[in-house]
């Protein structure tokens, strides 16, 4: 990580996840993840066989499960090399304990940019390995472009392991249970371009809600179930970077920045009080 100066945010900080020579044998499964998962007692960090390239919240700053919190950040990421495949890549999650992928998520695949809640996958017909729910509350224009479809695909979902791989590729049920989601809007791309993203979010496992706005545009609001059973006595934080377990490796840099990071319990703290995220409901 470096610190850089740019035009109009002022300080940013820059995250370059290189790439892996080749995976790491042994480390195949996902991690009982918590905070510092993985960093030794040192402070030194712990290849887990993943590509990344994150900051973490400070342990005094981990909040229990559930309890709201606004989240804001501007972040950029710079556009990969032409062709380029990016099956599986985070860049900034809400992460609880437990081997579990994110509860929220900010995804890319395929250069598309969506943000994603997840929630135990109650399907009685899904994949015994898919105990993970991705659900799916707003994306950009660009898959929607590709994948033309009703307005309720903003609302789609899909079963997974924790470590984000789908083994019931094609199926066309939706995973997505005691959730609902209000699509309102598209995101912005953020590629090579500065976007501001706002979150209002309460894991709970009957009265979670999310509401997420991107450069002061309500994007989408969600309520009901939203994060994971076996975390509920745990904790939460929030960590910002550059993460991918694709297999294959990605085989480039990924590059983001991140500038004016806040997380308060209300978002007249967030630093603007007249703000549009404080004054919309």
């Amino acid at each position: 990580m470096s610190v850089v100066a740019w035009p109009r945010v002022g300080r940013a900080a820059r995250l370059v996840a290189h790439p892996l020579k080749q995976k790491i044998l042994g480390l195949s499964d996902p991690a009982d993840e918590q905070h510092e998962a993985c960093i030794d007692g040192r402070g030194n960090y712990r290849p887990d066989g993943t590509q990344r390239a994150e900051l973490w919240e400070k342990r005094g700053l981990v909040e229990p499960f559930g309890r709201e919190t606004w989240i804001q950040l501007e972040f950029m990421v710079a556009s990969p090399p032409a062709g380029a495949a990016i099956p599986h890549l985070v860049i900034g999650q809400l992460k609880a304990d437990g081997k579990h992928s994110p509860v929220l998520a900010q995804r890319f695949a395929d250069r598309h940019f969506i943000v994603t809640l997840g929630q135990d996958n109650d399907d009685p017909d899904r994949d015994p390995k898919d105990k993970d729910c991705r659900v799916i509350v707003a994306h950009d224009a660009s898959l929607l472009a590709r994948l033309p479809r009703p307005p309720g695909f903003l609302a789609g979902s899909v079963g997974q392991d924790p470590r984000d791989f789908v083994h019931a590729q094609g199926a066309t049920r939706g995973c997505k249970r005691d959730l609902t989601v209000d699509a309102r809007e598209l995101l912005p791309s953020p590629f090579d371009k500065w976007v501001r993203m706002t979150y209002r979010i309460k894991p709970g496992l009957e009265k979670g809600l999310l509401e997420v706005w991107a450069d002061g545009k309500p994007i989408a609001k969600a309520a009901g179930r939203i994060g994971y059973r076996d975390s509920a006595r745990g904790s939460q934080y929030f960590k910002f970077g550059p993460y991918s377990d694709s297999d294959p490796p990605l085989s480039f840099d990924v590059k983001a920045y991140l500038a004016r990071y806040r997380r308060a319990p209300a978002c007249a703290q967030l630093g603007d009080p007249l703000a549009v995220e404080c004054r919309s409901r």
